[in-house]
């Protein structure tokens, strides 16, 4: 989903710069620093080696694992979240930038705060129109807030603007949104489809799957169980794990979209019985994916697994500390709430998405406009009576 994007990667790469001219000067001055490194990188080398994961796809190719191993949030870390507010605020309050509101805005919608974060980014990409990370929060509100055909248009947006966000994964959001606007002409509409109706060739394709998983774990915290577009999503990862990681591990996935997000498809359980059947079919191949250390094969990797809670036990955030009043955070920026006109409609089709809009960004309210103009023809005509009147007096 997309794509939240936060604007503090620049002072974290000063902040490595600056570490690494320390630890070099330091080893410069210090031969034996030089060896206390040595000696350091070689363990770190060493223990990464200790335990690899690897495992089969339905082919019997081998694949390690490692970096597929990372289990799902069912929720945000609202203390942490908390924290991240009043700090935010601090550094708005002294600097005054669209990134630190908009970054502010981001913490709001994680924490439940939709309403007031949609307000904060129609009025930031309306400022800022050609601001991608803008564009995608804002279409990431307007979904959450249960408006798909606006949150289409600046996702689609946003993807025009900076095409390689998120690892080229913009695409499944947009599948995504697309889905539910068919859906509310088609209700049945995953009855006979998936979210994404992958190729046989985008399957067997591993930056499909990295994709896939990208949105997924963006995606997981915002939407808990039953969901059925979550869960034809992770079918669709699951038939990308299958026929390139693991059969383990796509077990898993099928499970989690069965057992959290309440797919009772009969497909999803033969698809289940296939990873079962297949692991135990490979249950006595094994191989060696590094020499160094120990390899370990995936063995069960159930859906629970694949689910960490990162939240326990739950934190009530204390909102009488937090600012959430959208004219009031606008204003430390200069910037006033944009009252917007109706969304655009959107009809998506099998092959593309037609916007019925002339023009599809917020807009002041054309009250104030018109209200503008009836003043002004009213100046004009009391002018013109006065200067009759002087001239009426002359003669």
């Amino acid at each position: 989903m997309k794509k939240i994007i936060f604007s503090n990667f620049e002072c974290l790469w000063r902040l490595i710069n600056l570490f690494c001219s320390s630890l070099f000067n330091s080893l410069y001055q210090s031969p034996k620093s030089v060896f206390a490194l040595a000696l350091i990188l070689n363990l770190t080398s060493a223990q990464a080696c200790l335990n690899v994961h690897y495992s089969l796809d339905k082919e019997g190719h081998f694949h390690e694992t490692e970096d597929y191993r990372e289990p799902f949030n069912i929720n945000f870390d609202f203390q942490k979240l908390e924290k991240n507010l009043l700090s935010t605020e601090t550094k708005l309050l002294k600097e005054k930038t669209y990134q630190l509101l908009s970054d502010y805005a981001v913490y709001l919608l994680k924490a439940g705060k939709t309403e007031e974060a949609l307000q904060i980014f129609i009025s930031l990409a309306y400022n800022f129109p050609d601001k991608y990370e803008l564009a995608a929060n804002l279409g990431t509100a307007y979904e959450l807030s249960g408006n798909p055909d606006s949150a289409l248009v600046y996702i689609q947006k946003g993807m025009d603007l900076n095409p390689n966000a998120h690892g080229g994964s913009e695409w499944v959001h947009v599948k995504i949104l697309e889905t539910k606007i068919k859906q509310k002409t088609q209700p049945d509409y995953l009855a006979h489809n998936t979210v994404l109706n992958l190729t046989e060739a985008q399957k067997k394709d591993s930056k499909v799957c990295d994709q896939i998983l990208i949105q997924l774990h963006e995606r997981f915290p915002f939407c808990p169980g039953p969901d059925s577009i979550m869960a034809s999503v992770l079918i669709d990862l699951g038939d990308c794990y299958a026929n390139s990681v693991s059969i383990e591990i796509a077990r898993g996935i099928y499970e989690l979209a069965r057992n959290y997000y309440g797919d009772e498809s009969e497909s999803t359980k033969e698809k289940i019985a296939e990873m079962k059947k297949l692991s135990k079919e490979y249950e006595t191949r094994t191989t060696k994916i590094v020499d160094d250390g120990e390899n370990i094969k995936e063995g069960t990797f159930t859906h629970k697994k694949l689910m960490e809670d990162n939240n326990n036990p739950p934190y009530e955030i204390k909102w009488d500390k937090i600012n959430t009043n959208v004219d009031s955070l606008l204003g430390i920026i200069g910037l006033t709430q944009i009252v917007f006109e109706p969304a655009p409609i959107i009809e998506a089709t099998d092959t593309t998405t037609i916007v019925k809009t002339e023009n599809n960004s917020p807009h002041p309210n054309q009250n104030s406009g018109t209200l503008i103009y009836i003043i002004a023809f009213g100046l004009l005509a009391l002018s013109r009576y006065v200067m009759y009147v002087v001239k009426k007096n002359k003669n």
